[in-house]
């Protein structure tokens, strides 16, 4: 075949520019990426709010746009501070804080994003609010983020906290405590009171917990606890493991189960324990067993006052210690 001028010149064109390719991209590669930055624009903001006839009683916040702290103070007044950022002055604007008191002691707070008036859409990423609140102890309150942090210290008249996938703190709480979370881990430290726990998706920890009743499941997450006393103590995961040490009160009640994870119980025993396992392995750190259709059975300690321990793990390990 015969190439006219044209096709060569084309030909020559279209090999150089392929020799040269692999030296652009190389040379490209070599600069480091040049990161536009986010204009961020801050607003900060204080609210005392004093009660007027009736003290408050009742604290409520909503805050599914960034963090929440509530720390326990000895006055009758409700500090707020609110931490808003935005990528400009226009979704600034847009961003809402609502508090409402109300007549039975009660005092909500809430955020919000306005619609935009323009077609400019803004990722919700982008805006933030932050709450820090000063409250009365003996405010009952109730808490929920989305992502953001919920941490609560100090409240003598108990509470709910819930999150999506935030983490959850509660530190030096009395009275009985809800915690609820998808994804979020939670912590529960210096809690006088009972305690009922619901995770999806999340890990639970307790230190030094002491109420009536203690009661939490876990679908997929692990439940550790030490330092633990209750009354009735039920502990539930389907693939997590339960660690647990603590002390069991007189008459008291142990369950927990589990479908895949395994159990190790380390209690410090008053009075007379019946203990019944059912496990994959079981080891209940005595020899004084027996083996009654499949369940592992110990009577342990002597007295009047009788307790129960029943562990359960269809697939998993169970390790059992008492100290007396």
């Amino acid at each position: 075949m015969t190439r006219t001028p044209h096709v060569m010149a084309f030909l020559a064109s279209l090999a150089t520019g392929l020799a040269s390719a692999p030296l652009a991209a190389v040379a490209q590669a070599g600069k480091a990426p040049v990161e536009t930055p986010i204009p961020k624009v801050v607003e900060r903001s204080r609210l005392d709010v004093a009660p007027s006839q009736t003290p408050f009683l009742n604290l409520s916040v909503d805050n599914p746009l960034g963090d929440v702290r509530i720390e326990g103070h000895d006055g009758s007044s409700v500090m707020i501070e609110t931490h808003k950022s935005a990528p400009d002055d226009s979704t600034m604007d847009r961003l809402r804080v609502s508090l409402v008191p109300g007549l039975d002691g009660s005092l909500r707070l809430g955020t919000a994003v306005d619609p935009g008036v323009d077609s400019r859409s803004v990722a919700k990423s982008a805006m933030r609010i932050d709450l820090v609140i000063r409250a009365p102890r003996d405010l009952r309150f109730t808490a929920r983020v989305g992502s953001g942090q919920l941490e609560v210290s100090g409240m003598d008249a108990g509470g709910e906290a819930d999150a999506t996938s935030g983490p959850i703190s509660l530190r030096n709480i009395s009275g009985a405590v809800n915690a609820r979370s998808i994804s979020g881990p939670v912590t529960l430290t210096e809690i006088f009171g009972s305690i009922d726990a619901e995770l999806v998706d999340a890990a639970l920890r307790l230190d030094t917990v002491a109420g009536d009743s203690l009661v939490a499941s876990a679908h997929r997450g692990a439940i550790s606890g030490r330092r633990v006393r209750a009354r009735r103590i039920e502990l539930m995961t389907t693939s997590g493991d339960v660690e647990l040490e603590g002390e069991l009160a007189l008459r008291g009640k142990l369950l927990i189960s589990s479908l895949h994870g395994n159990i190790t119980v380390r209690v410090r025993g008053r009075g007379q324990l019946s203990v019944r396992a059912r496990g994959k392995q079981v080891d209940l750190g005595t020899t004084k067993t027996k083996l009654v259709k499949g369940v592992t059975l110990a009577e342990l300690g002597s007295g009047d006052d009788r307790s129960s321990v029943d562990l359960r793990s269809r697939h998993g390990a169970i390790a059992f210690a008492v100290n007396w």
